[in-house]
């Protein structure tokens, strides 16, 4: 049997009419073939995956509707569907897990730094060898896909071994260069830069939870600056509404939502 045809999958969802037959022939073709499903799930920029060109044709009447569902209903794009979630998953668990173990460093770094007389020899070896781990593993979590899981897991557990063995070897040196409040600031620059990252997780699960379609709030206007201003104005204006007792939105019923919330706030002022 042939492999999976790419271009005439793209075809034939890119037509006037979307040609189901042709569409499913070749995902015919990659049922119970994992390399072939593979090729479905797409190794290029998600906007050029078969999958995003399926959730992106025609769909202007009810057949092209009832089109649409039966490929979305086909095993091999539901296996594809299912890889894209655990890839999801996998790479917010992992990243939110490394950034709040960051968090708990930084934000206990600050409370023992205000109790010492000069000497931070601890923290500076706490930060060097378990926080720099922390930050490499965060960034390799950017590089993170379904097909390059396994080498970035490679990659920073080398890179994080590489790093140790430097500065078990050059600590005296650095720890010459580095004064009290140099790394007093870096400590607050961190935390800043979570408490920004966990806020904005927060707001988006707003935005998900609300009627605001924050993309569109002035149609005229490009996306980007609809939502500059849900975050500088629709948000705080909700939360301080919320401080005021006045806020219909259903994310604050949760008081779960509340302390996370109300914590990132006071990271975020923390860091500055």
């Amino acid at each position: 049997m042939k492999s999976f045809d790419i271009e005439e999958f793209r075809r034939a969802i890119r037509q006037g009419e979307i040609n189901v037959d042709t569409a499913i022939k070749e995902l015919d073709k990659c049922v119970n073939d994992m390399n072939e499903i593979k090729r479905v799930y797409g190794k290029e920029t998600l906007s050029n995956t078969p999958l995003f060109h399926l959730l992106h044709c025609r769909k202007s009447s009810k057949d092209d509707m009832e089109k649409f569902y039966a490929l979305l209903k086909h095993p091999v794009i539901r296996t594809v569907i299912y890889l894209k979630w655990e890839e999801f998953g996998k790479k917010m668990y992992l990243q939110q897990a490394l950034a709040y173990a960051l968090l708990l460093m930084c934000v206990t770094q600050s409370a023992t730094l205000k109790s010492i007389d000069g000497s931070f020899e601890i923290q500076l070896c706490v930060w060097l060898f378990m926080g720099v781990d922390l930050l490499i593993a965060l960034c390799g979590m950017l590089l993170f896909t379904y097909e390059k899981q396994c080498t970035v897991f490679v990659v920073v557990f080398v890179a994080s071994i590489g790093i140790w063995f430097n500065f078990y070897y050059w600590y005296d040196h650095i720890a010459h260069h580095i004064t009290l409040h140099l790394f007093i600031r870096w400590n607050g620059f961190v935390l800043l830069c979570l408490g920004l990252y966990f806020l904005q997780i927060e707001i988006l699960e707003f935005l998900g939870e609300s009627y605001v379609d924050a993309s569109n709030l002035f149609k005229s206007l490009p996306e980007w600056i609809n939502m500059t201003y849900f975050y500088i104005v629709t948000f705080p204006v909700q939360y301080l509404r919320m401080v005021l007792g006045r806020s219909n939105a259903v994310y604050f019923e949760s008081y779960i939502n509340l302390l996370q919330m109300h914590s990132f706030i006071g990271v975020t002022v923390l860091g500055n």
